[in-house]
């Protein structure tokens, strides 16, 4: 149980989000012009704060993978649970990608193109991820109605705010919490199969 992946996963997810707010934040704290919902996030991505963000948002999307890994280990007994952790570790690579090419980077696009594909895929993977999250005894009393609440309020958002920076924070923060919540679960979950085998023996 020492390499236990769903305990991995979650610790994984818990420095994900703290390396993607450090980064995040120093970053704000270094651009007194940037407006919190007003401008992309991208945006500190190629200014004073640059190398804070872009740091932060690639060793986010690279801690993705074994956080995702830890999904697929707690869900795997249901093809969408494993069909959405793939999409989780998927939107980290293009996470990853969007601070390997800031904003005005070459080839011109690449840029949105990933940054695109990085809300894209996530996107997909929650709305996939919904029902092996309910059916999960591990995930279905907090992240799985927490998948539906983002899910709906996402929908619901986007139509007056359209697609662009305010929609943007709030889909991150939305992420934020709920990396966050799952990865706490996992750890619990975890913390419980291996308190068990002692009982079993």
């Amino acid at each position: 149980m020492q390499h236990n992946p769903v305990k991995i996963g979650g610790l994984s997810g818990l420095v994900l989000v703290v390396c993607f707010l450090v980064g995040y934040t120093t970053a704000w704290a270094l651009s007194p012009w940037y407006d919190f919902g007003g401008n992309y996030l991208s945006d500190l991505g190629v200014q004073e704060g640059a190398l804070a963000f872009n740091l932060g948002v690639m060793s986010a999307g690279l801690i993705t993978i074994p956080f995702a890994w830890g999904l697929w280990s707690t869900l795997r007994e249901h093809i969408l649970g494993k069909l959405g952790s793939v999409l989780c570790a998927l939107a980290g690579i293009f996470l990853l990608l969007v601070g390997v090419f800031p904003e005005h980077t070459e080839p011109e696009g690449i840029h949105n193109i990933v940054s695109v594909s990085f809300f894209a895929s996530l996107g997909v993977a929650l709305m996939i991820l919904a029902l092996p999250l309910i059916r999960s005894p591990a995930f279905r009393r907090v992240a799985a109605p927490l998948t539906i609440v983002v899910i709906v309020l996402s929908i619901v958002l986007v139509i007056p705010l359209g697609a662009g920076p305010l929609m943007e924070t709030i889909a991150v923060l939305e992420a934020l919490v709920w990396v966050f919540v799952v990865s706490v679960q996992m750890i619990l979950f975890a913390r419980s199969e291996q308190e068990e085998i002692p009982a079993q023996e």
